[in-house]
């Protein structure tokens, strides 16, 4: 059983602040692929689950442009089977109301609640924000006045392994 996943990403200026955010830090992101934020990870399979503008999947599979402008609320981490993930908290009405959707379509979650977010780092170990620089607080609260512009929506068939895929060698 392939299960469903759906997500959102951003244009390549948004991901390119993320990256400048991170390097400011003194972080680098520890996989590959672009940055995204997951609105689905449902282990069952939802064919009939449709983009926000109502486009079909096709053998699991959709793509739709959309275009919006979103906040940054700070930084986080959540404990996952990779270790301690480091991600910022997005405001993102859009996302929210997305994951709620596919929840009541079906959608499985291995988490209780859901958080808008975009993964920085996968595993940053024993890691704290306690022990970046003084200035953290400064540079995070800049960042926070930013907007990141999500540009498309996709649902796709599950990849359960798609972190080890797509981590940085």
């Amino acid at each position: 059983m392939a299960g469903t996943y759906s997500d959102v990403i951003f244009s390549k200026e948004s991901n390119k602040k993320i990256d400048t955010f991170l390097k400011s830090i003194g972080l680098k992101k520890d996989f590959t692929d672009n940055y995204h934020c997951t609105l689905t990870y449902s282990k069952k399979e939802l064919p009939r689950l449709k983009t926000s503008k109502g486009d079909k999947q096709i053998k699991g599979e959709v793509k739709t442009k959309v275009s919006k402008l979103i906040g940054i609320r700070g930084l986080g981490h959540f404990s996952t089977d990779e270790g301690k993930n480091l991600h910022l908290v997005l405001d993102c009405k859009f996302c929210e109301q997305q994951s709620l959707r596919h929840t009541k379509a079906g959608a499985t979650s291995d988490y209780p609640e859901y958080t808008a977010h975009v993964t920085l780092m996968y595993n940053c170990k024993d890691f704290s924000l306690d022990d970046l620089e003084n200035d953290i607080e400064t540079k995070i609260d800049n960042f926070k006045k930013q907007k990141l512009e999500i540009i498309e929506e996709r649902i796709s068939k599950l990849n359960e392994s798609w972190v080890e895929d797509k981590k940085d060698k």
